[in-house]
């Protein structure tokens, strides 16, 4: 993951690109299964792992408004998903998926919103999401209805996990 012109531009000193910014690097494994049960559904299922070396995280946030951001050590991600997909006739569709993601800082930095310690949750992810939808469709027309609802576990806002958004 290349760093962002937002990411590479203000340096803590002086003035121009910040140019020690890297790239952050990942490697991801995954291991998963998909079936169909019955004629009408279909069933995924997977296990993930994400190993990130030089997470770019936000290392400063001056009262000028000129965020400056660096290279933090290693994060883990590890998690499963499921989801099912299900034709119920009539023109009637189910569909719902569940995401487990424990996303971790796997080394203590530094950052701009102070110590960040080995274990603290990567900001900006939630670590349990759900998902559903039911949809008719009347192929002849093209008419569609459907009702979907999301839910999500609270988000950390910072990187020390101070301040958080309550889950929606």
């Amino acid at each position: 993951e290349t760093p962002t012109l937002i990411e590479l531009g203000y340096r803590n000193v002086g003035s121009g690109l910040n140019f020690d910014l890297r790239p952050a690097t990942s490697n991801h494994y995954e291991l998963g299964v998909k079936s169909l049960v019955g004629e009408r559904t279909r069933v995924n299922a997977a296990v993930f792992q994400i190993y990130t070396k030089d997470e770019i995280v936000v290392d400063s946030t001056p009262f000028i408004g000129r965020t400056t951001y660096k290279n933090a050590g290693k994060t883990e991600r590890r998690g499963f998903e499921l989801s099912a997909d299900s034709d119920l006739g009539a023109g009637v569709n189910a569909y719902v998926a569940y995401t487990y993601l424990k996303a971790t800082f796997a080394e203590a930095f530094t950052g701009g919103s102070g110590t960040v310690f080995a274990g603290a949750q990567v900001p900006g992810v939630p670590r349990n999401m759900f998902y559903g939808d039911l949809v008719w469709r009347d192929e002849g027309s093209g008419l569609f209805a459907g009702i979907e609802h999301r839910r999500a576990t609270k988000v950390y806002a910072n990187d020390t996990n101070a301040d958080f958004a309550s889950g929606y």
